[in-house]
């Protein structure tokens, strides 16, 4: 098969993937206003309601830029067969007056971002935030239905057990090991009288097992750091206009915390970044300890 006529099938095949509703063709043939039949590179048609749309893409498997000439020929074609959109995929961009007349003529451009092993494949590595949060101070207290037990009474170095009856260990350890759980609040700063699984914890002392409430004063400080992270898959196109990738999935590479942690760039203001990040991983750490807890993934969408 030509290799143009594969760069063809994988636009088509990437175009489907985005479009999952849609009939994507190649080498359609539509009637134009002029009553002579004009051959699409890939039709996209697709209903909205009550609307029947046809999306018109134009592919460009050239070795220079497409230039403002490529983009007339499409744009004459495209307003012939009267198509809803047009777009025009090159494997080797567009020149700058190639842009300003697509953009005068409502014409997308885009290329192809895609990691699969082809002649056209991508090594892309996206923008991304790791917001570091460290427990840095704890103040617990225990109380029983006696009363408040202080920082020096024995209560405070008994086991405690969770309502499934898990070992916590000691109070001190236990709300160490709660927060890294991302159970306990992890916002910066310092968050007092934080009342910890009130009436599900036991404490034992020797034979005896106790009913107690614990509640913590946290301190938590936060580094926030930028830095950019390999795609291991992904499949999609980027506009030409803006920048941006156009994509259903993504998956990055294998992620080094320690490395982040220790190379990637310090943020002071996340309103200085450029780019923006497409994801941010909130990361919890106690101090003093190599261990790491991911408490949830935000993607942006930009």
């Amino acid at each position: 098969m030509p290799k143009w006529r594969r760069f063809e099938g994988l636009v088509a095949k990437i175009q489907k993937d985005l479009t999952s509703n849609a009939v994507v063709t190649c080498a359609d043939r539509i009637p134009g206003t002029s009553g002579v039949p004009r051959e699409v590179d890939i039709s996209v048609r697709v209903k909205v309601g009550q609307f029947d749309l046809l999306i018109a893409i134009e592919c460009k498997d050239h070795s220079e830029p497409v230039d403002i000439k490529g983009v007339e020929e499409f744009v004459g074609m495209v307003q012939d067969i009267r198509a809803s959109k047009a777009a025009i995929v090159s494997a080797s961009g567009f020149t700058n007056a190639a842009k300003i007349r697509a953009a005068q003529a409502g014409v997308g451009l885009y290329r192809i971002v895609d990691a699969g092993e082809h002649d056209w494949h991508s090594d892309i590595a996206v923008p991304a935030l790791w917001d570091f949060r460290y427990l840095r101070d704890i103040r617990v207290r225990l109380s029983t239905q006696v009363g408040l037990v202080t920082t020096d009474g024995s209560l405070l170095n008994a086991p405690l057990f969770d309502g499934e009856g898990k070992l916590l260990g000691e109070a001190p350890n236990a709300v160490r090991l709660l927060w890294n759980r991302g159970v306990l609040p992890y916002k910066p700063g310092r968050t007092n009288d934080i009342k910890i699984l009130r009436g599900e914890l036991r404490a034992e002392v020797g034979a005896v097992k106790l009913n107690v409430n614990l509640s913590a004063d946290l301190f938590v400080s936060r580094t926030v750091r930028f830095g950019y992270v390999p795609l291991a898959k992904i499949s999609g196109f980027q506009d030409q206009a803006s920048g941006e990738i156009v994509t259903r999935e993504f998956e990055t590479t294998d992620i080094d915390v320690r490395e982040v942690e220790k190379t990637w760039q310090v943020v002071k203001r996340l309103t200085d970044l450029a780019p923006r990040p497409m994801f941010r991983e909130v990361a919890l750490k106690n101090i003093g300890e190599d261990i790491y807890t991911g408490v949830g993934i935000q993607i942006y969408f930009h």
